[in-house]
């Protein structure tokens, strides 16, 4: 007696602890003298509950006869409700939830009823009574069965994985494991919905979390959703500085909105946390959260950081859900070459693409964008590719403007940006000391300004037009002839190559003006030298040559054919003044040259290809194999 006394006294006191934080459900607990009582735990769709914002009710007919919310019990690692019901001999009660989280009635049906005995009690800490609910949900419910995969048809409700058309309810933790589209999606407050990197989540209707820490998309992963008010952690892998990385630099963006920095995992020593003010004029551009200049990620702007620490910082808060709308400044700066960039950042977790048709729009800045790498270089890159989730990326504007980001509903592809249809030079120089690249479009744009890299060890490729410098430049059709710039800080052996893209060149040489060498491109892709450490700056100069088609035809008579390892033309009389042209399945050009009438298929993969016999006003083409 003295024992059911002390737990009837634990039972009140922790009955008193949940009433102080407010059930949805009121009622009388002195409305009858008699009372009985239950350790429990709950279980919907046969999983237990984790979570201290459900709330139990007990129901004699509409009225309710006793209510409480769960408690963590640290001892037990489980959820109880410590529930305690009055009423009359042989009443016979049924049960129902509340969800605190999203404050509404889940709609589940309690497996139990019960008839009420005076001053009973209903299981213990070691063997608590089970309150078992079945979800009235229409769709499929993630319950964990088997283990924690999305992808394990088992771990569903209805044992088949779910589909586009699909209503979620995620009842227990989940990864996701591969690319998945549904309908509508709600994480219940006890789960964990975890997106994998490389993995993406497109939810095209309603998108329900509320806890942050519920909803984890891991770095590189993708979620597309258009709801609002919807709770995340979005992870960002960082490696510490230091011997192995001795750069250390990461230039991020945050998908929250209006995260506060103060608080969050970015300030574990030692870190340093920048953002650029294209503004400052005092060559203090880089502003230091340090010094109390800013205190929030600010939604579409990029920042500059490094930690001592290998680990996972991550945004937290409620994701950005709607276009973005970010002011741009253009100062003219007398002391160095930073004129109208600014530092932005992809404010949703999910890629994006800059280029007309893409989430930015970019008829006012200069082609491309820049990333920064760990080692400390300034790494250029075009139009068809993604901007990731958590990236801060610089831009180039040609007037201080108000810049749109634009949210989409949809997976974005490289398709989103329009691409230039009139060619492009490739040119990338690598050696043991790092690599770098860029690029020469034959179309109409505004050329993207090369810029030093914080590391002055690391090489450094550009073109040079009227005098500038330039990472992506634009050259007219007329253009013969590129001056090609090189500054590395240290010497060592380098190789420079150049892939044509979209183009049908008859001659591409490269000379050294240092080495005093003239290299044919189109017959050995790949030029060799050595570096001083002390370049002349214009080193290197590109001529070329593009072949104008008039007439394309598909004749039916071949005019080649493979023997021996060679691509053999039988026209020999017409090869003499003619160009051949060799496109693979990709549509990339592996040849393109005057005058040959056999070729050696040495280095070709197996497979289909394209001949092209480019003569004085036809082409002929003829598809050849490749064993």
């Amino acid at each position: 007696m003295k024992i059911r006394s002390l737990l009837l006294i634990v039972l009140l006191g922790a009955f008193a602890v949940a009433r102080a934080d407010g059930e949805h459900w009121t009622w009388n607990p002195y409305q009858y003298g008699d009372n009985a009582s239950f350790i429990a735990v709950i279980t919907i769709d046969s999983v237990e509950q984790r979570s201290d914002q459900l709330e139990i009710a007990a129901f004699y007919e509409d009225e309710c006869r006793g209510s409480i919310i769960c408690v963590y019990v640290p001892q037990k690692d489980r959820y109880f409700a410590y529930l305690t019901v009055n009423g009359e001999n042989n009443m016979v009660m049924t049960f129902r939830l509340y969800d605190h989280g999203t404050e509404t009635e889940i709609d589940a049906d309690c497996d139990n009823t019960y008839t009420f005995v005076a001053n009973q009690f209903q299981g213990t800490p070691s063997n608590p009574f089970v309150f078992a609910f079945t979800s009235n949900f229409q769709g499929q419910v993630f319950n964990g069965n088997v283990n924690n995969s999305w992808s394990e048809a088992g771990n569903w409700s209805g044992n088949a994985l779910p589909g586009v058309n699909d209503n979620i309810l995620i009842g227990a933790s989940c990864n996701i494991d591969a690319d998945v589209e549904v309908a509508n999606l709600t994480v219940g407050n006890q789960a964990v919905l975890t997106i994998e990197p490389g993995k993406s989540l497109s939810v095209t209707g309603t998108l329900t979390n509320t806890v942050a820490s519920n909803l984890v998309i891991k770095d590189g992963a993708q979620l597309v959703n258009a709801s609002a008010n919807v709770a995340a952690t979005a992870e960002k892998d960082i490696i510490a500085y230091g011997t192995d990385n001795p750069g250390g630099w990461y230039t991020l963006s945050s998908p929250m909105d209006d995260m506060a920095i103060a608080g969050s995992d970015f300030l574990t020593p030692e870190y340093d946390l920048y953002r650029f003010n294209e503004t400052n004029l005092t060559n203090e551009e880089w502003e230091n959260y340090k010094a109390g200049m800013f205190d929030i990620f600010e939604n579409g702007r990029g920042y500059l950081y490094a930690n001592n620490n290998t680990f996972s910082p991550a945004f937290t808060g409620t994701l950005n859900n709607a276009d973005v709308s970010y002011d741009l400044t253009l100062t003219d700066r007398p002391d160095d070459d930073l004129d109208g960039f600014n530092l932005i950042g992809n404010p949703f977790p999910h890629v994006i693409y800059k280029g007309m048709g893409g989430a930015i729009n970019d008829n006012r800045l200069a082609s491309g964008f820049y990333t920064l790498t760990n080692e400390g270089a300034w790494h250029v890159h075009t139009y068809e590719e993604a901007i990731m989730p958590g990236q801060g990326f610089l831009v180039k504007t040609t007037a201080a403007t108000s810049l749109d980001i634009a949210k989409t509903t949809a997976v974005a592809t490289a398709e989103s940006s329009a691409k230039d249809e009139t060619g492009r030079l490739n040119l990338k120089v690598g050696g043991d000391n790092g690599q770098d690249r860029t690029f020469a479009y034959f179309s109409q744009g505004i050329g993207l300004e090369k810029l030093n890299n914080f590391n002055g060890s690391l090489p450094s490729l550009y073109v040079t037009l009227d005098e500038t410098d330039y990472a992506i430049a634009h050259v007219g059709a007329e253009c013969e002839s590129l001056e090609l710039g090189l500054r590395s800080g240290q010497s060592g052996d380098f190789t420079l190559s150049v892939d044509v893209e979209g183009l049908c060149l008859g001659y591409l040489h490269l000379i050294d003006r240092i080495a005093g060498t003239d290299t044919d491109l189109l017959q050995q892709p790949d030029y060799g030298f050595t570096a001083t450490g002390q370049e002349d700056e214009a080193r290197f100069e590109l001529v070329f040559m593009e072949t104008t088609v008039i007439e394309e035809t598909d004749g039916d008579v071949p005019f080649a054919f493979v023997r021996n390892g060679e691509i053999v033309i039988m026209d020999v009389e017409t090869c003499h003044g003619a160009s051949l042209q060799i496109v693979d399945m990709t549509g990339r050009t592996m040849l393109c040259r005057d005058g040959v009438h056999t070729v050696s298929t040495e280095g070709m993969a197996p497979g289909v290809y394209v001949l092209r016999m480019i003569e004085e006003s036809k082409v002929r083409t003829q598809k050849i194999f490749i064993k």
